[in-house]
């Protein structure tokens, strides 16, 4: 069965913030590439929201909540940037998720706190980058 791109990205993002990873679920590099450069409906943010906070999600896409909610509402793309930026977050949110032992509040928690480590920064802060 052939999958439709915008689908390949939405099965792996929702793969790993599910926390049901499997390491890109048998999809190819170039296939999975392809698939970002032709983005992915807003709308599986929407289904994410269950799993990564919305606030989260805006940041790394580098939307306002109200910008985001439009898309989302028109039925609009992201763009192959912001599909690339939501599938490593959604990768960092498994690691993360794995290492707060699933506890949702802790690690929200965590996000906002301002570490040492991070120059007085909050790790939230840092996901707005791939580097981050």
């Amino acid at each position: 069965m052939k999958h439709e791109p915008s689908d390949i990205i939405s099965d792996i993002l929702m793969a790993h913030a599910t926390s049901n990873r499997m390491p890109f679920m048998g999809y190819s590099q170039i296939s999975i590439v392809r698939a970002l450069e032709q983005g992915v409906d807003a709308r599986i943010v929407e289904q994410l929201k269950s799993y990564i906070l919305f606030s989260i999600q805006c940041q790394t896409l580098g939307l306002s909540e109200t910008s985001l909610k439009r898309k989302i509402k028109l039925n609009k793309k992201l763009s192959p940037k912001q599909a690339d930026n939501l599938l490593q977050l959604t990768i960092s949110w498994h690691a993360l998720i794995n290492f707060f032992n699933h506890d949702r509040q802790l690690l929200s928690s965590w996000l906002y706190t301002d570490l040492p480590a991070l120059d007085g920064t909050t790790p939230a802060s840092m996901l707005s980058t791939n580097f981050g």
